[in-house]
């Protein structure tokens, strides 16, 4: 098989595994991907993979191939009897620096497409190690924090934060994320690490994934490895806001919705004596466009708000009524409401609330 050929076979095998991982399905492998995070130049770097025939038959590997001659594998036997577990080694020459991904193709007897293994990393000069600070302990693991905050996030961005781990016991750890919502992408950097040795957890916030605008707030669990069982000290929180995408160029800035309020803050004084008490604003949309007010979220006890009306066509206004108990707002550090609309100039709106004693 020339080189052109077996490019395209590599290419359609990879995109064929993607959009269906069930082929090749009596191969099965415990973990397809190993990252072993950095590798020192022209130090070769071996990982191994554990497969298993799930046939109740012996299974025959026809091939075994790489996507370079930078890979070599190696695998003790070609035939696998009916429900046994193997190892295949497959090492890495690790001879041209920064990141890399190479795959291993296995292909059963009878079978027209691979089993697909990758191994990934970064060649690098020498090896750098966090110098930070490990403040928290998760499990067995520590990190240097155990919350991530992404601050404002327009859809469609993909925002990323790393959490540094240290592995301070004496045998290897495979760290996992647990109870991931969908719109939450990890990656961490080594796969395994070795006692006393350091990696990256990176998670990253895929936007499109999320379409609830407005503040979003999640947690999700580090485990010290896969099948971890989840526990209130292994806790990271996540938050961010979500905005609408209402980038636009200055040609159809015209075109835009916009809101215009009848107050930018809400004071309630001293309440009129009273316990409760209700202010009324206006909302109106003075653009050439629908203004969508796509959330309106409290950030104090003792508020509730009432706004029957979130889509305004061109001219359009309504009422936005805000009731407030005095004795809660008052214990309240800094109360606000949020508005997220999009109104190109305020996709984020703040109303400070205010009230005397």
């Amino acid at each position: 098989m020339n080189l052109q050929k077996k490019k395209a076979f590599y290419i359609l095998a990879l995109a064929t595994m993607i959009l269906n991982p069930m082929s090749a399905q009596q191969l099965k492998v415990k973990n397809p991907t190993i990252d072993v995070g950095q590798v020192v130049y022209r130090e070769p770097v071996t990982v191994t993979f554990e497969l298993t025939n799930a046939e109740h038959r012996p299974i025959a590997i026809d091939h075994i191939e790489t996507s370079c001659g930078c890979a070599t594998v190696d695998m003790p036997t070609s035939m696998m009897p009916a429900n046994a577990q193997m190892t295949l080694t497959a090492t890495y020459d690790a001879k041209q620096m920064g990141h890399f991904e190479k795959y291993v193709y296995v292909t059963p007897r009878g079978k027209a497409l691979p089993l697909v293994l990758t191994i990934k990393g970064v060649v690098v000069s020498e090896v750098s190690e966090y110098n930070g600070s490990y403040t928290h302990q998760l499990g067995s693991l520590l990190t240097d924090k155990n919350a991530i905050d992404f601050g404002d996030v327009v859809q469609g961005d993909n925002p990323y934060v790393d959490i540094h781990v240290q592995n301070p016991t004496e045998t290897p750890l495979s760290p996992v994320i647990m109870h991931q919502p969908s719109y939450l992408i990890s990656e961490i950097s080594p796969t395994t690490i070795p006692p006393g040795k350091t990696g990256v957890v990176r998670i990253m916030f895929a936007s499109q994934r999320q379409n609830n605008f407005g503040e979003v707030q999640t947690r999700v669990y580090l485990g010290d490895r896969p099948g971890d069982k989840v526990n209130n000290n292994k806790i990271i929180d996540i938050s961010a806001l979500l905005l609408p995408n209402t980038r636009i160029d200055s040609d159809n800035a015209q075109n835009a919705p916009r809101l215009q309020m009848s107050m930018e803050e809400i004071d309630f004084g001293d309440f009129d004596g009273k316990s409760k008490n209700t202010i009324v604003m206006t909302l109106e949309n003075v653009g050439n466009k629908p203004l969508n007010i796509h959330a309106v979220q409290m950030y104090a006890e003792g508020l509730k708000v009432s706004l029957p009306k979130r889509v305004l066509k061109q001219g359009e206004h309504a009422k936005m009524k805000i009731t407030g108990d005095r004795n809660q707002i008052l214990k309240s550090k800094q109360p606000y409401i949020l508005m997220v609309t999009n109104d190109p100039q305020r996709t984020k709106v703040i109303l400070p609330i205010k009230a005397k004693k």
